[in-house]
């Protein structure tokens, strides 16, 4: 019986390919290459059936071909998640700078209106200071 390798290649909800196999009804070992989608040279070769020791390293083989797929297709689906995965990294990353940058300016912003409102006291203070230095200086008051 030959299997055809069916990979679900969905990435959103982060569990691991979904790599099945469903054997395929009436096949012929000479069907198998036309199955999988692998490199020529990686697929099994048509046993000898007059050859059990023939049939046997086929079957083999086709297993392996079978595991190898299915190693492939984990791959393929890790590396695409992997790639999702330092996607979103690299905008945590760019968040966690913007936030940085807006801390640090709120910071700055801070200690700007400490700065300003300790100009406005001071200059209050001088204004009441010479308010009452003018009055008290004013000739019509005497």
């Amino acid at each position: 019986m030959d299997e055809k390798i069916d990979v679900d290649e969905d990435l959103s909800d982060g569990r691991s390919a979904n790599v099945n196999s469903s054997k395929q009804q009436n096949s012929k070992p000479e069907d198998y290459r036309h199955n999988v989608f692998m490199e020529s040279k990686l697929q099994p070769i048509p046993p000898d059936t007059s050859s059990e020791e023939s049939v046997k390293i086929y079957e083999e083989h086709k297993e392996m071909a079978k595991e190898y797929m299915e190693v492939q297709a984990e791959m393929s689906y890790l590396s695409r998640y992997l790639k999702k995965l330092e996607e979103k990294l690299n905008k945590t990353e760019e968040q966690r700078q913007q936030i940085q940058q807006l801390v640090s300016e709120k910071e700055s912003l801070e200690q700007l209106q400490k700065n300003l409102t300790k100009q406005l006291e001071l200059l209050q203070k001088q204004r009441q200071g010479n308010w009452m230095f003018s009055n008290s200086q004013d000739p019509r008051l005497t």
